[in-house]
């Protein structure tokens, strides 16, 4: 599917709200980085925890409300769309702009980030990650994990492969651990040279504390643990 592919609209976008946190450290003419969060509930808010590390990182958010689990994939992938538009007019020229979520959420994020890789800079997938190809599974159980959106084009495909960063998270006690390495392990295959895997001792199927998000997002943002 490429960008002018999309498909059709499922609502009203002034229908929607979506929730936005502007870093009170954000400098005009600064260098901006947003990120646009995919909830897998229905709050796209930042957590309370996770504002100072925004301010100390001068990262600006954004997510929809209303775009959890139970909502299309369509829906979701394209209200990412809307609101990465929304923080491009307010950043300025050439923000770097990453695409995130969490479980479900991550799951449309890694979509988001890979078919759309002309308006994401990279993503920050924390416990889930889905592809657009077969993964051959490190789980003795099953074979392999299936695609779930097509492949992007040719072209796009270039785009992660030369200038996108990828941050996959998941913790040693997490459910969905084997899935996210698996996709890690596709990445690099794939020649998406710039994805990384985190992994956190003792951590389960869980939203990250505020230290573990700052250590994920600076490490997206600058290749730096």
């Amino acid at each position: 599917m490429l960008p002018d592919e999309r498909e059709a609209l499922a609502y009203e976008l002034a229908s929607e709200s979506f929730e936005l946190y502007v870093p009170g450290t954000l400098e005009p003419g600064a260098a901006a980085a947003g990120l646009i969060w995919v909830s897998a509930g229905g709050d796209g808010a930042p957590p309370r925890a996770w504002a100072a590390v925004l301010d100390r990182l001068h990262v600006t958010w954004i997510g929809a409300n209303g775009s959890g689990n139970r909502r299309s994939p369509a829906d979701r992938v394209n209200l990412a769309l809307d609101a990465s538009a929304h923080l491009r007019g307010l950043l300025g020229d050439h923000p770097d702009l990453y695409v995130g979520g969490f479980s479900g959420g991550a799951r449309i994020a890694s979509e988001a980030a890979l078919l759309y890789p002309d308006v994401f800079s990279g993503g920050l997938f924390v416990g889930a990650a889905d592809y657009f190809r077969f993964v051959r599974s490190s789980d003795p159980r099953w074979s392999a994990w299936e695609p779930t959106f097509p492949p992007p084009s040719r072209a796009l495909l270039q785009l992660p492969r030369t200038r996108g960063r990828y941050l996959l998270f998941s913790g040693d006690r997490d459910s969905n651990r084997t899935l996210v390495r698996d996709v890690h392990r596709a990445m690099l295959e794939d020649g998406i040279a710039a994805a990384e895997y985190l992994e956190i001792p003792d951590l389960g199927h869980e939203m990250p504390s505020a230290p573990l998000f700052e250590r994920a997002l600076v490490r997206l943002l600058s290749g730096v643990d």
